[in-house]
């Protein structure tokens, strides 16, 4: 009875370790899938200064419809010179995370190719 206790921890222990090199092996190997490009909407964090890339929170956390290229009365890709609003963002694979604001695009990982601004 005892052989039959011993072979059963050990075939169990056995089992449990194979298991765990599987998880451990399969998690290693998972790739991350960098955020998708896009427009991504921002938000004014101190209006004093708002063309500090420090004070443009980055609000979005997926792409957002392109703003109007043109438009009088809103957030538009051309002509308007207030604050921004929006801006594309150009993601490399080995990107991981989506910026928390425009100053911490890297130009390495992200980058912006474009803005969008608020009438004046």
């Amino acid at each position: 009875m005892k052989n039959l206790l011993k072979k059963i921890n050990v075939f169990g222990l056995a089992v449990i370790l194979v298991c765990g090199v599987i998880f451990t092996t399969q998690s290693a190997f998972t790739t991350l899938t960098p955020p998708a490009d896009g427009w991504y909407e921002i938000s004014i964090t101190n209006p004093l200064f708002p063309e500090v890339a420090a004070n443009q929170s980055i609000i979005s956390t997926t792409p957002q419809t392109a703003p109007l290229v043109e438009n009088e009365d809103g957030c538009a890709q051309t002509l308007n010179t207030g604050n921004k609003c929006f801006v594309y963002l150009d993601f490399e694979d080995t990107a991981s995370t989506i910026p928390a604001t425009v100053a911490d695009v890297d130009n390495v990982n992200v980058s912006v190719s474009a803005t969008a601004r608020q009438p004046e």
